[in-house]
């Protein structure tokens, strides 16, 4: 596959997806881990500030090189992963001891609802901004996809101890 005006040969996209979702794992896995180590709050914080300023690297780059836009598309993939673990065991861990498997569904259903919204979302604003050929329309969409990630931060930055 390769894009027009672009004689960069990429491999199938599915393929780079599959690979960035995966390499999420491994990225929760150690932020729950250092999280432990290092505190929670503070960890995820700075995740979801990661993904924030990735997702905005991605739309400052909406249209440019190739090689740049997909690098970033798989470093969101992976930051906006990787802060999964730590939150549910927050969640579990904050729960008082009769009720964690009600935090646990709680946060479940939180999580995939936001899953659900978010691509709807993404592509609402990408639509109303030109449709997937314009630029404008991936910058918007692309600074659309921080949002979820600002709110955590501010949420989680601002939440009592």
């Amino acid at each position: 596959m390769s894009l027009p005006g672009n004689s960069l040969p990429l491999p199938a996209l599915g393929v780079v997806a599959g690979i960035a979702s995966l390499a999420g794992v491994p990225a929760s896995i150690a932020v729950a881990g250092f999280a432990l180590r290092y505190g929670r709050r503070r960890l995820i914080v700075a995740t979801c500030f990661v993904s924030v300023s990735v997702c905005f690297a991605l739309a400052l780059t909406a249209g440019g090189p190739t090689v740049v836009v997909l690098s970033l598309l798989v470093l969101v993939q992976i930051t906006s992963f990787a802060d999964v673990g730590a939150l549910g065991g927050g969640a579990v861990g904050a729960a008082d001891p009769e009720r964690r498997g009600a935090a646990l569904a709680l946060y479940a259903l939180v999580s995939f609802a936001s899953g659900c919204a978010g691509p709807v979302m993404v592509g609402g604003v990408l639509d109303w901004f030109g449709g997937p050929r314009s630029v404008a329309g991936w910058q918007a969409a692309f600074a659309v996809m921080a949002v979820g990630s600002a709110i955590a931060a501010f949420a989680l930055r601002h939440a009592p101890d």
